[in-house]
């Protein structure tokens, strides 16, 4: 397992991420799981916090806390 933290700034959009470039730092966490047999990768999988991304850019909305 692998956990991991990108850090960039919004340029530009991407095939998967139409967004026009918004300049905004951005910090992406994840993590990566792989399945080894004989040292060899057989399974993959990766997790990673889209929500809290798109949060950042502002195309999701901040989750409010209750009581607040």
């Amino acid at each position: 397992m692998q956990r991991f933290t990108l850090r960039g700034k919004h340029k530009g959009a991407t095939p998967m991420f139409t967004r026009e470039p918004t300049g905004k730092d951005v910090v992406l966490e994840g993590c990566a799981i792989y399945h080894l047999k004989n040292d060899k990768i057989v399974e993959f999988m990766e997790y990673s916090d889209y929500l809290g991304l798109f949060q950042q850019l502002g195309i999701v909305p901040p989750i409010e806390q209750s009581g607040q």
